[in-house]
C-alpha cells in the first residue's frame, strides 16, 4: 500500500448503491459472506458467486429470489448445507416423496414416509435442488411462486442462525 499512488475501481456499483433497497442487499451479502468466511483464506467461488450477484442486481435490479440463491450457494459450497436430497432414515430421494422437512437441528432431510413432520417443507427443498444443480438465470425462469421462495429464505436464515449462532445485523431488512 506505500507504493500504490492511485487506485481506480473497476465497478463501484452505482446503480445498486443508488437506492436503499439496493445498498441494503449489498450490505446483506457482504455480511453474510465475512461470517461464513474463514478469514485469512481465498476462495475463488465465493467471490465469482458475491461478483456475479452484485453484477445481476447492477443490471437487473433486486429480485427477491436471489436472496435464497446466494445463501444457499454459499453454505453448500462450505460444506455448511447438505447437497444431497435423502431421507436419513430410509436413503431413498425426499424431492420424490409426499412430503419432506429439513431438521435443523440434526441438519438432514426426513420423508412423510418414515417420519411424523412438523411441516411439510417439500416445495421448498425442490426449491433447493433446482438452486444447487441450475444457474440463477434457471432458476429465475421457473418462477418459483413467492410463498415457496419465502419459506425456503426462512429456513436458509434458520439453518445460517444454527451454523454461525450470529444473527446478521441487516436480517430484518430482508
Amino acid at each position: 500500500w506505500k507504493s500504490i499512488k492511485e487506485i481506480n475501481l473497476i465497478n463501484r456499483f452505482d446503480n445498486i448503491k443508488s437506492t436503499y433497497l439496493g445498498t441494503m442487499n449489498l450490505y446483506y451479502f457482504c455480511e453474510m459472506i465475512s461470517v461464513l468466511y474463514p478469514e485469512g483464506e481465498s476462495h475463488a467461488f465465493l467471490y465469482q458467486l458475491l461478483l456475479g450477484s452484485f453484477e445481476f442486481l447492477e443490471k437487473e435490479g433486486f429480485v427477491f429470489e436471489l436472496i435464497p440463491f446466494f445463501k444457499l450457494r454459499a453454505m453448500s459450497n462450505l460444506g455448511h448445507f447438505p447437497t444431497e436430497f435423502y431421507c436419513h432414515t430410509c436413503g431413498m430421494s425426499v424431492l420424490n416423496k409426499k412430503g419432506a422437512y429439513f431438521s435443523l437441528e440434526n441438519r438432514e432431510f426426513q420423508c412423510s414416509d418414515c417420519h411424523t413432520l412438523p411441516k411439510d417443507q417439500l416445495l421448498s427443498i425442490r426449491l433447493f435442488h433446482t438452486i444447487l444443480v441450475n444457474r440463477f438465470s434457471q432458476v429465475k425462469a421457473t418462477n418459483p411462486k413467492y410463498e415457496i421462495v419465502r419459506e425456503a429464505d426462512m429456513i436458509l436464515n434458520q439453518f445460517f442462525r444454527s451454523i454461525t449462532g450470529q444473527e446478521l445485523k441487516s436480517y430484518f431488512e430482508f
